[in-house]
Formats: C-alpha cells, sequence, structure tokens
C-alpha cells in the first residue's frame, strides 16, 4: 500500500517515504508512527495508542513522543505551528489531517520485499543439552539478552520467530553443564555470507543461576557491540564509483577510519544530510562526533568555534531522541570540549542509566569524569569500560581520561603507562602523547618528557602549550598549569 499526500509518497511495503519522487530519510520508529496514523486518519489517536501500537506497549517518556511527532511533521514538511498535516488536539491526541489518497505498491523483488530499513540480530535459542535447569537458564539467558539488547540503536533485535531472510547477523550459543559448573559460548555470525565476527565461552559457577544470567547476558551484549559496529561500517564503504546506500553508514565508515581527509569527508556528507532531512537525529550525532575527533586530533585551526559546532549538533540529536544512550555520550564529551564540565557530567550519567550494558559509555564517561575533575568516579568508570569492551576503538581516548585521573591523584607511573598504551593504540593522536610528555615532566622525569616530546612534534610540528590550551579541556586549572610550566621547563612554548 503506498499513501500519497501533498508532493509526497508514503510507500509502507518499501518502508520509503518520498517527496516529489526524492527519498526522505525516517528513523524507523518515525516511520511506523507516521503509517499508523495516516491509517487511521479518520479519527483522533490517543498517546495510548500510539504507546500500544508503535512501542509495542512499552512504557517511554512523553518526551520520547513529541520527538517523534516532531520527527515526523519535519519530514512531512509541517511544524508544531502550522500542525497543517499532523495536528495536536489538546488532552485527545493526535490526527493526519492532510487530504490523502491511496493505491496498491508495486510488487517488490522477493529478494528485498521484507527487508527492513534498519539491520536486525536475530538472537536464536541457545542449545541446552543436559537437563531441565540448563534449559531454564538457557531461556533465560536469551531473555535478558534481548532485554539488554532493547537499548541499542545500533540494529533491531528480534527473537527466534524472524525469518533467517530478515536477518543481517545471527547470534548463537550453547549452554553446558558440568556439576556445580556451566560453560556458555556465544558466536555472532555475518548472516548473508556466514562470517564469524565474534565468538567467546565463559565458565562459571552455578552458585545462582539468576547472577550468572545476568552477568553473562551483560558481557556478551558488551562483547558484540563493537563487532557490529565495524560490520555496518564495513557496509558503508564506498564502492569504486563513490557510492554508497546509506550516509549514515557511509559517514561512520569515515569517522572511524581516524585520519584528517577521511574524517572532513564524514563531515561533508554529514552536513548535507542534514540540510536534507534535519529529523534524522543519527545525522546529528555522527556530525558531533566528527567535530570531537577534530578537537582529540587538532584537526581545526578553529577550536572554540568547532567545540560549539559539536556541541549544537549534539544538541540537536538529543533533542530529536533522548533515550539514545550515544546522543548523550557526545553530548557530554563535547560539552567538555566546550568547558561545559558539569553539563558534561549530567549527560553521561544519562547515558549510563540509558545502557548500562555498553562499554563505549563507560569509557566515554571516565574520559569526562578525567576532565572534569572527578578523578576516582573516571578511574571506576574505565575499570568497567576495560571490562565490557577492551578492544573497542575509542579506548585510546578512554585510556587518555583515565591517565590524567591518575596524574590527578599523584599517581604519575599508572598515570604515565595508560598515555603511553593509549599513543600505541592510536599512533596518529596527539592527546595521549602530549599528555605521556606532560606526566613525565610533572614526575621528575625530564629525559623521558623530552622524548616523548620528539614522538610528540612528528605528528604536531609546531607544539607550543598556546596550541595545546585551546585543546586541553582541564577543569583543574592546577594541574594544566602545573603541566604547562613543566614543559615549558624543558623549552616548550
Amino acid at each position: 500500500m503506498s499513501f500519497f499526500f501533498e508532493s509526497h509518497e508514503l510507500d509502507v511495503a518499501r518502508r520509503e517515504l518520498r517527496r516529489a519522487g526524492k527519498p526522505v530519510a525516517l528513523e524507523p520508529q518515525v516511520f511506523d508512527l507516521l503509517v499508523y496514523l495516516i491509517e487511521n486518519r479518520n479519527h483522533v489517536v490517543s498517546k495510548d495508542d500510539l504507546f500500544e501500537k508503535v512501542w509495542a506497549g512499552r512504557i517511554v517518556s512523553e518526551s520520547t513522543l513529541t520527538s517523534r511527532i516532531n520527527a515526523a511533521r519535519n519530514a512531512v514538511g509541517d511544524s508544531g505551528t502550522a500542525q497543517r498535516l499532523i495536528r495536536t488536539f489538546p488532552r485527545k491526541g493526535f490526527r493526519f489531517v492532510g487530504d490523502v489518497s491511496a493505491s496498491a505498491s508495486a510488487p517488490m523483488p522477493a529478494q528485498t520485499a521484507s527487508r527492513p530499513a534498519k539491520a536486525v540480530l536475530a538472537v536464536r535459542p541457545f542449545a541446552t543439552p543436559g537437563g531441565s535447569e540448563t534449559s531454564a537458564l538457557g531461556m533465560g539467558l536469551v531473555d535478558a539478552i534481548m532485554t539488554g539488547l532493547a537499548r541499542f540503536r545500533l540494529v533491531a533485535a528480534v527473537s527466534r520467530e524472524t525469518d533467517d531472510e530478515v536477518a543481517t547477523y545471527t547470534l548463537t550459543g550453547a549452554v553446558q553443564r558440568a556439576g556445580d559448573m556451566v560453560r556458555i559460548s556465544a558466536r555472532l555470525i555475518d548472516h548473508h555470507d556466514g562470517a564469524q565476527l565474534w565468538a567467546e565461552r565463559y565458565d562459571r559457577s552455578l552458585d545462582s543461576s539468576f547472577a550468572v544470567q545476568d552477568e553473562i547476558a551483560q558481557a556478551i551484549i558488551a562483547g558484540i557491540e563493537q563487532p557490529l559496529v565495524a560490520a555496518e561500517n564495513r557496509r558503508g564503504a564506498p564502492d569504486p564509483t563513490g557510492a554508497t546506500a546509506d550516509v549514515i553508514k557511509a559517514a561512520g565508515w569515515h569517522l572511524f577510519r581516524f585520519d584528517r581527509a577521511s574524517n572532513d569527508t564524514a563531515i561533508r556528507l554529514l552536513e548535507a544530510a542534514v540540510q536534507e532531512n534535519a529529523g534524522a537525529y543519527r545525522r546529528h550525532q555522527a556530525l558531533s562526533m566528527g567535530h570531537c575527533w577534530r578537537m582529540a586530533f587538532g584537526w581545526t585551526d578553529t577550536p572554540a568555534e568547532t567545540a560549539a559546532r559539536a556541541v549544537a549538533a549534539a544538541e540537536a540529536a538529543a533533542r530529536l531522541n533522548d533515550d539514545d544512550a550515544w546522543n548523550y555520550c557526545v553530548l557530554g564529551w563535547a560539552a567538555v570540549y566546550d568547558h561545559q564540565f558539569e553539563r558534561g557530567l549530567e549527560a553521561l550519567d544519562r547515558a549510563v542509566a540509558l545502557n548500562p550494558n555498553s562499554g563505549v559509555t563507560h569509557g566515554v564517561r571516565s574520559w569526562v569524569c578525567g576532565h572534569a575533575g572527578d578523578p576516582a568516579d573516571a578511574l571506576r568508570s574505565f575499570g568497567r569500560a576495560k571490562r565490557l569492551a577492551p578492544l573497542h576503538p575509542f579506548i585510546f581516548m578512554h585510556m587518555t581520561g583515565a591517565a590524567w585521573a591518575e596524574a590527578a591523584l599523584g599517581n604519575w607511573s599508572e598515570a604515565e603507562k595508560l598515555a603511553e598504551t593509549a599513543g600505541l593504540r592510536r599512533p596518529n593522536c596527539f592527546s595521549p602523547l602530549v599528555a605521556r610528555a606532560a606526566i613525565r615532566a610533572l614526575a621528575g622525569d625530564p629525559g623521558g618528557a623530552r622524548s616523548a616530546l620528539a614522538g610528540l612534534r612528528r605528528i604536531v610540528p609546531d607544539f607550543s602549550i598556546g596550541w595545546w590550551r585551546n585543546f586541553l579541556p582541564l577543569r583543574s586549572t592546577a594541574l594544566l598549569d602545573s603541566a604547562c610550566e613543566a614543559l615549558a621547563k624543558l623549552g616548550v612554548r
């Protein structure tokens, strides 16, 4: 079925909205909301109706509903002021009031007829040889994994009933018991080429099946996060003609290459994408990330302006979707670069509350706390990040924040080791290199500091204290001033 109104066509089967023949990007939930409003346009739809049909009865906040309504209005050229197509009836609900005609959609090719817009992760039942207790643990584990995955926005997690032709990725596993021990194994498979993206095995004492279930579910969810991000970014790699099917995946592919030219390309793609559809929150989220990488790597001549742009993009993402943890990760990250330290801490508290299973949320929180003057909390968050996502490509940033936290506590040896490891993880990033040089200087190791400075100047030939201050958002002016003074004694100007 297709619906036509003004210059728009809403193709339900293809899950596409087109304006004057050109596609308009929509988040899946916003698409479902728009379809439901149009299908029920002959009467006012209550908030409870929307919660039941669009959110499947899940409890969500009023602000979430408001953001989705605003995104739907924006997608069809409407607004909360005009209410030309989607009208609010106070204390009653909403109604689509535009003139609509409908027709049957043209049949779709068989291979794409049921393909959803978002990648799908199918969680299959875990094999459970060995009796009813093992079976109960396996079923409970799958339920816990599904519950935890509901907090992620990268993929749509679905249960065992999903057709294999719909699934992009498959998570399978097995539960085995030997006496008082249980062994749980899990594998993440790219469904279309059969490649194994991730695998892990967990041996635990079966003292409490619920505790084991929750612990292993969290470990599996955290373990598959980065392989899924990497796989989705690979799907966004441009073909030889430069074409790509999804602007977010294309931008993500460039953002994760960690070089200046690729980052600039990602920002250009995302700025154009935001102009095309300002209601798609992930475009703003990724744009903020691109500006934050410019700050982290020193890829801007106007750091104050870049930080402000990062904040503005993150604010737009959070306004459009206030229940995506990554929105608050980038908001907190950007806010600290903009020297809004309390706001950064609040944003990361919100991110962790939204998704405590993500190693990234804890890692970014460690960076924020390390720079915002809460070193003990920074190290606690860094410990969680290391446990949940030890191989995440952002770990160099998390380590740098933890290094400054250790320095603030006077733990010079631990601080220097973290900065050194961070520099080895991402050798083209100046942030851990200058942290290592400054920490060595503060610790009374001028020879080591000079050696670190030599490596730093290969990345930033014209490095100076004045330049560095523009990029280092340390809330502790005493620590910052001491670091700058220590470098000045080595001849850095």
